[in-house]
């Protein structure tokens, strides 16, 4: 995040909430859903790990830059707080920049990934 507590890529914006800095009285929620890939770059073959912050219907898709839908990674009820880990083959994809998309209940997180070779 940036200084004035905004993500860089905008997919979340939490500004002046940080533990311990929360109205008396006002219960606050840090568990928060979490999406990575690994390598980036990669040459098609990735790892993508990503948890869920309660325990509900989850899609993992992966789209081009273009809007259009390449993959469907996961789909099914993913529990809280539990890592997942899915292995992604996008080796028959042309070299470009790749979005992951995870939605889950009321939350949808994308992360960029790019391939080269």
């Amino acid at each position: 995040t940036t200084p004035d507590g905004f993500d860089v890529d905008g997919v979340r914006a939490i500004h002046n909430c940080e533990e311990g800095n929360v109205a008396p009285g006002v219960v606050a929620d840090f568990t928060e859903s979490r999406l990575s890939s690994m390598p980036n770059p990669s040459d098609g073959r990735s790892t993508v790990t990503f948890n869920v912050s309660q325990t509900a219907q989850t899609t993992l898709d992966v789209y081009d830059m273009s809007g259009r839908n390449v993959s469907t990674l996961f789909t099914q009820v993913a529990q809280e707080n539990q890592e997942y880990r899915i292995s992604f083959e996008g080796a028959y994809l042309p070299i470009g920049v790749y979005i992951f998309r995870l939605t889950s209940g009321n939350d949808a997180i994308v992360s960029k990934f790019m391939i080269a070779r």
